[in-house]
């Protein structure tokens, strides 16, 4: 029996934002169901290099959705005809096309260090400076001598903007409006979760598992219910059942040295795969200094 829309994993954060939440939340459900999840969408939000590397390195199937595709879907393409919005670009040859129909070929990846971020800031230039030199357009087009597309993120933010491309992917993206957003809305109009009178991490997390394990126990029951076959004699019996089949109830188990606690301490770094697609050779040369900075973590 399937029973769709349940919390399988809950983690509290005290940062300002989830940008970079996906990997804890992810290693938490992974942990909780004792496997990889078959299939991951997850909101604009979530889309940062630090996602995109981790969705990498563990070989994650996910549709994370960019901002500025989302905009562009909802009726909000900018309207300067020049505009990166109304470029197209070409998945298999890597290059945009401008509004003269040129093409802005890939050139180069920079990698810098944000000092203000604190972490490397990661861009892929497009342009074709023998193009623009001769555009009829140059001077509503440029603002330098030439024109430039920039990727932020690199080559994996183009291999996952590529996702959503083919209409499947689409299809399954679409269905986590309807899958997300309702119990996420019910754990704050009927539990309260915005009005806790509790602070701490860790007292927070606990009545927030609390809340998402009750929360599995009225779904799973109202599910069951609705089946012919089962009378309210055995119905609690078949609740749990479901509930140690799908570990409905894990996310409320403590622990002496729960996961959320332990937080690893990393120095920013790039992972190697990313590297390599991007042909950075030059930061992965053994005696490169760099790589050591990009390599190391505590």
């Amino acid at each position: 029996m399937k029973c769709p829309k349940m919390f399988i994993a809950i983690v509290v954060s005290q940062k300002a934002d989830d940008h970079d939440q996906f990997p804890s939340i992810i290693n938490k459900a992974i942990e909780n169901i004792k496997e990889k999840p078959g299939n991951i969408c997850a909101d604009a939000g979530y889309n940062t290099r630090r996602t995109l590397e981790f969705i990498e390195e563990t070989n994650l199937n996910a549709l994370i959705d960019n901002n500025r595709d989302a905009k562009i879907r909802n009726g909000h393409k900018n309207d300067n005809p020049f505009h990166k919005d109304n470029m197209v670009y070409n998945y298999e040859e890597d290059y945009f096309t401008c509004y003269n129909k040129e093409k802005l070929n890939y050139q180069k990846t920079n990698i810098r260090w944000d000092d203000k971020k604190e972490d490397f800031s990661i861009k892929r230039l497009y342009y074709n400076k023998n193009a623009c030199e001769n555009c009829k357009y140059k001077d509503k087009c440029c603002s330098t001598k030439y024109r430039t597309v920039t990727v932020t993120n690199g080559i994996l933010a183009l291999d996952m903007q590529r996702k959503f491309q083919e209409y499947p992917n689409i299809l399954m993206y679409i269905k986590r409006f309807s899958t997300v957003e309702a119990p996420n809305g019910t754990l704050i109009r009927f539990f309260h979760i915005n009005e806790f009178l509790t602070i701490g991490k860790m007292k927070m997390q606990h009545r927030l598992d609390i809340c998402g394990g009750a929360y599995n126990l009225i779904r799973i029951y109202n599910q069951l219910i609705e089946k012919k076959d089962l009378t309210g004699q055995n119905i609690i019996k078949e609740t749990k059942k479901l509930c140690q089949r799908t570990n409905a109830m894990k996310i409320i188990e403590k622990s002496n040295n729960p996961i959320f606690i332990n937080e690893k301490i990393e120095l920013p770094s790039i992972c190697t795969s990313f590297l390599k697609k991007e042909k950075y050779k030059s930061l992965l040369e053994e005696n490169n200094p760099q790589t050591k900075l990009i390599k190391t973590t505590v």
